[in-house]
């Protein structure tokens, strides 16, 4: 489902919404599609679609988000960590530094008399 809002207080749009449900809104400027996106606690994916070759990756820098695709939907990649920011999660799942988010370090000493 696709939904045009004009309402960013609109519980789709503030929420992380699991299931298929997309929003939509529209922006004047590359400022106020980035405010529009930033603007919400959770952080966990964003998609840029553009046919410009380089502006997606200069606004991608400036997201909020764990996992930002260009012209495509949630790109994972098991070489590399994924995971959300703001309220949508912490730790990473993926990647060489997933095995720390599963891992309870431990220093034990012992003196020898």
């Amino acid at each position: 489902m696709l939904l045009e809002v004009t309402d960013s207080s609109l519980p789709n749009v503030q929420q992380e919404v699991f299931r298929p449900v997309q929003v939509a809104q529209r922006f004047s400027t590359v400022d106020e599609a980035v405010a529009l996106a930033n603007a919400t606690e959770y952080g966990l994916s964003a998609c840029v679609w553009t046919r410009d070759a380089d502006r997606p990756l200069r606004v991608a820098r400036r997201l909020d988000a764990g996992l930002i695709s260009v012209n495509s939907w949630a790109n994972l990649a098991v070489e590399t960590e994924e995971g959300g920011w703001k309220a949508s999660g912490l730790g990473r799942v993926g990647g060489v530094a997933s095995p720390d988010d599963f891992t309870e370090y431990k220093q034990i000493t012992q003196n020898y008399a």
